[in-house]
C-alpha cells in the first residue's frame, strides 16, 4: 500500500566508500559494463563503478587518448586520475569494446606501482565453450583478487554475495516498474536507482524497500 511516508535519505559516494575502507575493506574502481560485482564483494572488496562522473574534466586523461575515443573511457581515465580515483585501491577492466581493452593496457603505465589493474575478459558468444571460458575468468581473477586483499572466498562465501546482489537487482526492476507512481523526477529516480553503482546491496535493498514502501 502506497503511503505518504518521508523519502529516505541518500547516502553519499565519498561516505559510503571511507567507512568501507574505516572498515578495513578495500575499494575498487570497475569500468563497465558487467564487472564481476559479486565476486568483488566476496574478497571484501566495494564496487565503484565508473561511467563518466558527469562534469568530470577530461583534460589530464584528452593527453594519453586520441581524439575520436568515447566519452565513457575519456572519463574514466579522468576520474582515476583525480583525487577521488586515486582513493581507490585497484581497477578492475572489463573487455566490454576494444577501447576499454586498450585503456586497460594504457592504466598498467599510467598508474603508480602497488595499485593493481585487473582486466576481466567477457566471452562474446553463447554456449558451452563460453561458459566454460567465463568460469576461467573468473577462477582467475578470484585468486589474483584472494593475493591482492589477502582474503579467500569459497563456494558460500561467493553465494550468500550472488544472492545479496540478486536481491538488489530485484529492488531496481521494482522500482523501474514504478518509477512513474515514486513521486520522483526523472534527476531523482536516476540518482536513487544510481546507488546500485556503488552502495553495498546490503545497504541498498533497505533502502529501496522503503522508497517502494511510499
Amino acid at each position: 500500500m502506497e503511503t505518504d511516508l518521508p523519502f529516505p535519505s541518500r547516502p553519499n559516494r565519498a561516505d559510503v566508500v571511507a567507512r568501507h575502507k574505516a572498515a578495513g575493506g578495500r575499494v575498487a574502481a570497475v569500468l563497465p559494463v558487467h564487472p564481476p560485482r559479486a565476486l568483488l564483494l566476496a574478497h571484501g572488496v566495494l564496487p565503484l563503478e565508473v561511467w563518466g562522473p558527469p562534469g568530470q574534466d577530461t583534460s589530464t586523461a584528452d593527453v594519453h587518448l586520441q581524439s575520436y575515443t568515447c566519452s565513457v573511457v575519456r572519463a574514466g581515465l579522468a576520474f582515476v586520475q583525480s583525487p577521488a580515483g586515486q582513493g581507490v585501491d585497484l581497477l578492475v577492466v572489463p573487455h566490454t569494446c576494444d577501447s576499454l581493452q586498450a585503456l586497460g593496457s594504457l592504466l598498467l603505465d599510467l598508474l603508480p606501482p602497488g595499485k593493481p589493474v585487473l582486466p576481466f575478459y567477457l566471452p562474446r558468444e553463447s554456449g558451452a565453450p563460453a561458459l566454460r571460458f567465463l568460469a576461467a575468468e573468473l577462477r582467475a581473477l578470484s585468486g589474483k583478487l584472494a593475493r591482492i586483499t589477502g582474503v579467500a572466498t569459497d563456494e558460500a562465501t561467493l553465494m550468500e554475495a550472488i544472492v545479496a546482489e540478486e536481491a538488489a537487482d530485484r529492488r531496481v526492476a521494482a522500482l523501474l516498474a514504478r518509477r512513474t507512481t515514486l513521486g520522483l523526477s526523472a534527476r531523482e529516480f536516476l540518482a536513487w536507482v544510481r546507488l546500485r553503482e556503488y552502495l553495498p546491496p546490503d545497504d541498498f535493498v533497505p533502502l529501496a524497500d522503503a522508497l517502494l514502501a511510499r
